[in-house]
Order: C-alpha cells, then sequence, then structure tokens
C-alpha cells in the first residue's frame, strides 16, 4: 500500500443537511475501523451496509486523500452534528528481519503508521486541550489536583498560575453543585 500521507487534520466535523447520507472523509486511514463517527456525541457503528441512520459504512481506506463514510437511511436530520475522527491502533505491525531482504513496503507503512498517529497526537494536544503559550509563565503547571479534591468544585487558578479548585461560594458564585 503506497499512501502520501498529508498534513491534514484527523478530525473532521460537518453540520448535516436534512437526509445527508455522504460526508466527506479528507484525511488519509489504513483501514476502515480506523475512523469513529459521532453523531453528536453518540459512536456510531461501523456496518458494510448500513440500515439506519446510527450506522455507516466507509470507502477510501489506504487512499491517498481519503475517501468518505455514508450513514444509512434515512441520513441525518437538519443540524446533526457528524464529527469523523481518525483512530490508529497504537501498535506496530511490522517486524524487520536482522538478515535477508528488506521489505521497503512494509517500512513506509509503518512509517505512515507513525506519521498519521503523531497527527492524532497533535490535534488532541493543540485543538482539544487546554495548554499555556511557549512564552507564558510560570515555566511549568503543576498537576490538576486529585479526584477527591475536583469532585463538585471549579478549577481555578491561583496567584503563581497553578491550577486550584474552588467551591462556588469561594469566588462568588452560586453554589449549584
Amino acid at each position: 500500500m503506497t499512501l502520501v500521507i498529508h498534513d491534514v487534520a484527523p478530525r473532521r466535523q460537518y453540520t448535516a443537511e436534512a437526509g445527508q447520507t455522504v460526508f466527506a472523509v479528507p484525511f488519509e486511514f489504513f483501514a476502515n475501523g480506523d475512523l469513529k463517527v459521532y453523531k453528536f456525541e453518540t459512536l456510531l457503528g461501523l456496518d458494510s451496509s448500513p440500515d439506519d441512520s446510527d450506522s455507516y459504512s466507509v470507502v477510501g481506506a489506504g487512499i491517498t486523500g481519503g475517501g468518505h463514510i455514508t450513514l444509512g437511511t434515512p441520513g441525518a436530520l437538519q443540524g446533526d452534528i457528524i464529527t469523523i475522527v481518525r483512530d490508529v491502533p497504537t501498535d506496530r505491525i511490522t517486524d524487520f528481519p536482522l538478515t535477508g531482504p528488506f521489505n521497503i513496503e512494509a517500512l513506509n507503512l509503518e512509517l505512515d503508521r507513525i506519521v498519521t498517529m503523531i497527527q492524532e497526537v497533535e490535534v488532541k494536544l493543540e485543538q482539544r486541550a487546554l495548554m499555556i503559550s511557549e512564552w507564558d509563565t510560570p515555566a511549568d503547571i503543576h498537576d490538576i489536583p486529585r479526584l477527591a479534591d475536583r469532585t463538585n468544585r471549579l478549577l481555578g487558578f491561583d496567584s503563581e498560575g497553578q491550577p486550584v479548585m474552588y467551591t462556588g461560594d469561594q469566588i462568588g458564585v452560586a453554589a449549584t453543585l
């Protein structure tokens, strides 16, 4: 499988039109199971012949430029949020022999998979996580408080910029927790 991995975020979100069934997957993926498709927050099921809008089929695995998913009929409702995310398993699928012929095709596939995994982490860090700027202070942020200390609390930052937990009363908010 020869595949060119483009510098494209491996996540795409659409606001559906009424009855829309086809949604582009504008990034490369290796297998149909490498995709997760959500309608709002509900994970949809992969099915080669989807029979309702809670399942989908995929075209384009192993093709440079990606492909598309197709929801079962009747498709999405007007305004449904459809999110497609690539989620390549974090594993190594090839072991190269110490001697003998070297499988260049297998090496290229492994390198492609590594690049896609890095892209997935990059999106999670740059677009899906809270982070401080490179130039900002403090130079390091301590861990957020442990579960028992953050349950039914609000996340805030102290005078040194470190994460702390507050109750609604401590910051003048009506406590509805």
